[in-house]
């Protein structure tokens, strides 16, 4: 401010006049805001983004906005990516400032779940069974999934308010990140598969059509399931009688 008033000190002692050449240049200081703001705002927020937060280096897998994309190019202006079908996108810089970036190559083991609908009576032994499968299969593959030890997986069954449901979600922890989609893609295939296997193959474990009506039926102790009430799909019924119906089954899982 000294260096400015020193200025307008000598244009006034040589004759020019001041307020004249501080109108101007405050307007000239007015147009260049009005011009270049914008670009100067972006400008300041990119450089705090690459250089002081510094999120990703190139060569790095982020995901943005849902998206997977690896970093090609980075810029003051526009960053340059890689998709996962292999097309180069471009993104500019002032947009990566106000998008949630996750670098998926700096992350650790991702986790995962998968969910299975099935019917009421699912038990405490049955949801056990499930978790051990799961487990059995991390153990197996330590490449691919985090050690079961130090990273177990959970299951939570979890109740639907209608159609006599149960959510049964599996838990589990990968070995790596999701830098690489196909490797996570294969590997929450097998763990798909493998519950859902587990589930089928449990004696009292059963899926019938939301659309469907549901009635209690008591099987015999030599059954498969074991002589436990089951809740099985049937014809449609009346009203009065499908609430019976359902306080039967309401005292067959009490």
């Amino acid at each position: 401010w000294r260096t400015c008033w020193l200025f307008f000190i000598c244009l006034f002692i040589i004759g020019v006049d001041v307020t004249g050449a501080w109108l101007a240049i405050s307007g000239l200081l007015l147009s260049f805001t009005f011009v270049f703001g914008g670009w100067l705002q972006n400008l300041f927020e990119a450089v705090v983004l690459i250089f002081s937060i510094h999120p990703f280096d190139n060569g790095d897998v982020l995901q943005v906005n849902g998206e997977w994309l690896k970093v090609y190019k980075t810029g003051l202006n526009v960053c340059g990516f890689d998709d996962s079908c292999g097309r180069r996108v471009y993104v500019p810089t002032n947009v990566l400032v106000s998008s949630p970036l996750v670098n998926l190559s700096r992350s650790a083991g991702v986790w995962l779940a998968c969910t299975f609908m099935v019917d009421l009576g699912l038990t405490e032994a049955d949801r056990i069974e499930v978790q051990r499968a799961a487990a059995t299969l991390m153990a197996s593959d330590p490449a691919t999934y985090a050690s079961p030890d130090s990273s177990p997986p959970t299951v939570v069954v979890s109740e639907i308010s209608r159609g006599l449901k149960l959510n049964v979600t599996v838990g589990y922890t990968l070995a790596f990140s999701e830098a690489t989609p196909g490797p996570k893609a294969r590997a929450h295939s097998r763990m798909c598969a493998v519950v859902a296997a587990k589930l089928i193959e449990l004696p009292g474990v059963e899926f019938t059509d939301t659309h469907h009506q549901l009635r209690p039926v008591a099987l015999a102790n030599g059954s498969p399931t074991g002589g436990r009430a089951r809740v099985l799909p049937v014809a449609p019924m009346a009203y009065a009688e499908a609430q019976d119906a359902l306080a039967t089954v309401a005292a067959a899982m009490a």
